[in-house]
């Protein structure tokens, strides 16, 4: 895979996504107390989300190990939860500059919780109030775990490259522990290193 159909396939995808649920910080306010408040919206997001995720899992799964089976949220477990810290990664949110970890806790025994409600309204949502499970935190942190698939998928992509994230930055998310990279032109790069150094570096 090369980088523009990297871009092309899942990136634009995701800031697609990324900008329809900023658009819902219009009518519904980011805190504690809106986190369980649920709507169509939301269910329409969440599917969509959880539908790009398993597309985005079977990418990331392909590049890190061909081999194996990657037809469920087990199989992608058994590739991912021991691949470069993917399971401890942490990206800061814009909106209020906390940091959140939404693969914490993941293990092939199990799954996100996030994950498990997003296939009950996906599949069953019309029974035992799963609509209730349409709501912003699911949505909030199924979108942060697709930014960071995207990410460790981007980085794989672009391994023998200085610039190894997309050049169109998410307005939401950042990833806490990794060097920041910004394209200047004329194949200059800008890196912001995670001790704080900043660099200039040309990249033929």
């Amino acid at each position: 895979m090369t980088k523009d159909e990297f871009n092309l396939k899942y990136w634009m995808f995701y800031m697609q996504l990324e900008n329809d649920f900023s658009k819902t910080f219009n009518y519904v306010e980011f805190t504690d107390d809106n986190l369980s408040t649920y709507s169509k919206e939301y269910a329409k997001q969440l599917i969509s989300i959880g539908s790009e995720l398993d597309i985005v899992f079977k990418a990331l799964c392909n590049e890190v190990d061909p081999t194996k089976a990657r037809s469920c949220i087990t199989d992608y477990a058994n590739i991912l939860c021991g691949y470069d810290n993917l399971t401890d990664a942490t990206v800061q949110f814009s909106y209020n500059k906390e940091s959140y970890k939404p693969f914490d806790g993941w293990t092939p025994n199990s799954k996100p919780s996030w994950w498990g409600d997003y296939n009950k309204v996906k599949h069953n949502r019309a029974e035992n109030d799963n609509i209730k499970l349409a709501n912003l935190k699911n949505v909030f942190n199924a979108l942060a775990a697709l930014f960071i698939l995207n990410r460790y998928l981007c980085k794989i992509v672009c391994s023998n490259k200085i610039m190894k994230e997309p050049e169109i930055k998410s307005n939401l998310f950042t990833m806490v522990g990794w060097d920041i990279c910004i394209l200047e032109g004329n194949g200059f790069v800008r890196r912001l290193s995670t001790n704080g150094n900043m660099s200039v570096l040309f990249e033929s």
